[in-house]
């Protein structure tokens, strides 16, 4: 199970954080380097990290589904 915190302001994604990734094993750290990606490109949707496709794609999930709860985007 994932979950993450997103926080925006004035409809810009100001921080992501990864609350729980229900594992610490290494395709869940390296999946995080999807993070940078989304902040940079303001979406959920970037590409995924190689090696940690299915848990970058969970957290790209979680985050737009946090943005889309909150009426973010």
């Amino acid at each position: 199970m994932y979950r993450v915190k997103v926080t925006a302001e004035f409809g810009e994604i100001k921080d992501i954080q990864v609350l729980d990734n229900g594992t610490g094993n290494k395709y869940a750290q390296k999946g995080l380097g999807v993070i940078p990606r989304m902040l940079k490109k303001q979406s959920p949707k970037v590409e995924a990290v190689t090696g940690a496709t299915v848990t970058s794609k969970a957290l790209m999930k979680c985050a737009e589904k946090a943005l889309t709860q909150n009426k973010l985007r």
